[in-house]
């Protein structure tokens, strides 16, 4: 059998949202894409009363807060409508898209649900491919 290389050694994945009950505004943790060419925002939406908006937004510093200042990346929105219970919605994006002169160089999913509804919200985070090359190939 030819060597081939594992998922996590060319692959970056992190819950960026822990499966939860969501009623206003959450938003992730950021993520540094100072490591990764490309990113997959996966969102599991379950039980809703209300659409529920998801968007990436990027920040200036890698970590929590993003540094402080944020502002969204264009395009990158989708909206989940009721009677789409139980469904997941995909968001990409390059991290040439990211303002990286004006020091914008993390990323973070926003989900937004309507006051006084509430929504189940989980969000997985891909980063691909990595700009390091794997330590070694598996066999």
């Amino acid at each position: 059998m030819a060597g081939h290389i594992e998922f996590q050694q060319t692959n970056k994945i992190n819950q960026a949202i822990a499966p939860q009950a969501v009623a206003g505004s959450l938003t992730s943790t950021y993520f540094d894409m100072g490591e990764a060419h490309h990113a997959v925002a996966i969102i599991e939406v379950g039980a809703h009363t209300t659409d529920v908006v998801v968007l990436l937004n990027q920040g200036v510093a890698a970590g929590a807060g993003g540094g402080g200042t944020v502002k969204a990346i264009s395009g990158k929105t989708v909206t989940v409508v009721v009677g789409m219970a139980n469904s997941f919605q995909v968001i990409e994006c390059e991290a040439s898209e990211l303002d990286v002169n004006g020091g914008f160089k993390s990323i973070a999913v926003l989900t937004t649900v309507a006051a006084g509804a509430g929504a189940l919200i989980s969000v997985t985070f891909i980063r691909t491919p990595l700009r390091r090359e794997p330590s070694s190939l598996v066999t």
